[in-house]
């Protein structure tokens, strides 16, 4: 089963069997890839709009969107299946930690990203967006941790 370690933010890789490894790794380097694709792929869409030139490398495109999307869909199963093999603390534990990065994500994103869009100019895009929840994420992972893993010894009875 895995563990949790560095307070919330990582998974002990010492604590994978062989085969939770190839597992979570493999999901992790595909999902990574359809990232920096998707990056790519974002970069140049949203450059072009933002700047008005236009972009020599459009016609890859059409290309890249199914191997982002494939490799987001075969990341996301070889997650899943590695879920499916851990145990119902390490599982709770991640529900928390994501539920509270999108929670973070939509009110940040609508008390704070959204007035500075209507009202100074500000204009946010995915990646900010996507900063936020990654943000929430980590406080969330933190929290968890301390609530599921850490005993304090002064609170005993």
């Amino acid at each position: 089963m895995a563990e949790v370690n560095w307070g919330g933010m990582n998974i002990k890789w010492s604590s994978l069997n062989t085969q939770d490894k190839k597992t979570y790794g493999g999901g992790l380097v595909l999902v990574t890839l359809a990232s920096a694709l998707s990056g790519f792929i974002l970069g140049g869409i949203w450059g072009e709009r933002l700047t008005g030139q236009t972009d020599e490398m459009a016609w890859i495109y059409s290309y890249l969107y199914p191997m982002a999307i494939l490799g987001f869909l075969a990341g996301g199963k070889l997650i899943a299946d590695f879920m499916k093999r851990q145990d119902e603390g390490f599982i709770d534990f991640n529900i928390k930690a994501n539920l509270y990065g999108i929670n973070f994500f939509w009110i940040t994103g609508f008390l704070v990203a959204w007035p500075l869009e209507v009202f100074m100019g500000f204009d946010f895009v995915f990646f900010e967006y996507f900063l936020l929840y990654s943000i929430g994420l980590s406080i969330g992972g933190r929290k968890a941790y301390k609530a599921m893993y850490v005993i304090d010894i002064n609170d005993e009875t």
